[in-house]
């Protein structure tokens, strides 16, 4: 940043600052900043002329009244940690004050969207939204990140999508990534829900190109702890803390080399002096593990990086959730209307109907013949049960539409006509657990 892109900053905070933004601690760094720079205050007067004379380009715009209500939704550092309570490591890396001021707005016809603060390590970037575009219960859609360094796409994966809410003046994005990456631009899509199609509409894309200037070296221990559960045999490799997550690195020996995951998941939590840490959930939905390999897995959880400040904290196994591979294809009988695998006919999930539309919605919008399957589900089962249907040719059909119905027991899903046999019968891909084991692993973590 150059001495008159200083100067500007510097006014816009002292003079532009709203009134409930004058807390204490943030008029303490203010004068602090003041005193650093008292020689400059002149300079910075005189500057602030010359702008203005040269158009108001920079100033024109951020003294606008537009501008002045985007940046009034900029949180207090002291309120982020609101914003993120649904991660307890979120909630320690604000209170240790691991973010970034970027403090952008971006204008479109549907409100401003403002990208108020950043933070990321190794393992997540974790953007701060606000302005008036959630007032109107639009969705805010993350779509692509690059690193503006290179050009380069940035793989990511995890939660998606910040919803609109009047009760709130800020959303959370928190995608996963494999490694840091300094200075990033996200591309968002600002978006509505359409119930009949079952869809985003995208309204705007819009975009951000910031820099997260703070990263912390990661708390790594190697574990190499190996263990079996109802015949199956595992290893957890290691586990790595940053200031955002947990990894937890684990092989299933059992599934090396195979075609078929028998493991479908593990439950882990962190247990430290006075709290505990757990799988990450946003927007009611929880950030799954990550396969790197067939047999490898790496599951994350809330960090425990500043939890390690009071003393050790415990890796906790609190549940394997077990499928086997014989188990895993379930025949669709439209006849009998039953579900069977090679044990016999489910007695979790029974079919309720088969129909041509769902309130007016067909069920594949390509034009694709077929109907919605609708079945019953018990507490606790995962949402959308079946991941895939295998054709009669071999190959896999990918249910990737599915609905949940008022009544909460209750899922319908597409299926193609090209997906039945000679028969009529459809063989799905089952997606929930057979098996699911507690277990009591304990596995101390020592700085």
């Amino acid at each position: 940043m150059n001495r008159l892109e200083e100067l500007n900053q510097m006014k816009m905070e002292i003079e532009t600052m709203p009134e409930e933004m004058q807390m204490p601690t943030l008029k303490a760094r203010v004068k602090k900043r003041v005193w650093r720079h008292r020689a400059l205050v002149a300079v910075r007067n005189v500057m602030i002329t010359l702008v203005a004379l040269m158009g108001g380009l920079t100033i024109g715009v951020n003294t606008s009244e537009s501008f002045a209500d985007s940046v009034k939704s900029i949180p207090l550092i002291n309120k982020l940690a609101a914003a993120v309570d649904f991660s307890g490591g979120y909630e320690d890396a604000v209170r240790e004050e691991y973010v970034t001021k970027i403090g952008k707005v971006v204008k479109t016809k549907y409100g401003d969207v403002v990208l108020s603060y950043a933070m990321s390590d190794d393992s997540t970037l974790v953007m701060f939204f606000g302005g008036d575009w959630e007032k109107k219960h639009r969705d805010l859609m993350l779509s692509k990140l690059t690193d503006a360094d290179t050009g380069k796409e940035i793989r990511w994966s995890g939660c998606t999508c910040a919803l609109g809410e009047k009760e709130k003046s800020w959303k959370v994005l928190d995608p996963c990534w494999r490694e840091y990456h300094k200075h990033v631009t996200a591309e968002l899509e600002l978006s509505k829900w359409d119930g009949k199609k079952g869809e985003h509409k995208v309204l705007e894309t819009v975009s951000f190109t910031f820099t997260t200037d703070k990263k912390l070296k990661s708390k790594e221990f190697t574990v190499k702890k190996e263990f079996e559960a109802n015949g199956f045999s595992y290893r957890i490799e290691k586990v790595t803390m940053y200031p955002l997550s947990t990894r937890v690195e684990v092989i299933c020996l059992d599934d090396i080399g195979t075609d078929a995951e028998q493991t479908l998941g593990m439950k882990f939590s962190l247990v430290g002096k006075n709290e505990s840490r757990s799988v990450i959930e946003h927007n009611g939905g929880t950030v799954l593990g990550e396969t790197i390999e067939p047999g490898h897995y790496i599951y994350y959880l809330e960090s425990g990086y500043y939890m390690m400040d009071s003393g050790e904290v415990t890796l906790c196994l609190d549940e394997i959730d077990q499928l086997p591979k014989e188990q895993k294809e379930v025949i669709y009988d439209s006849k009998k209307k039953t579900l069977t695998d090679a044990k016999g006919e489910l007695k979790d999930i029974k079919v309720i109907e088969e129909r041509e539309t769902r309130y007016d919605e067909k069920p594949f919008e390509d034009g694709t013949k077929g109907k919605w399957l609708t079945v019953e589900v018990p507490d606790g089962i995962i949402r959308n049960v079946f991941s895939y249907a295998k054709k009669p040719d071999g190959t896999l059909g990918d249910i990737e539409h599915w609905c949940g119905e008022s009544d909460s027991h209750y899922e319908s899903f597409p299926i193609a006509e090209d997906w039945r046999d000679e028969d009529g019968k459809i063989c799905l891909i089952r997606n929930y657990p057979e098996y699911i084991i507690k277990t009591d692993i304990k596995i101390p973590l020592k700085k």
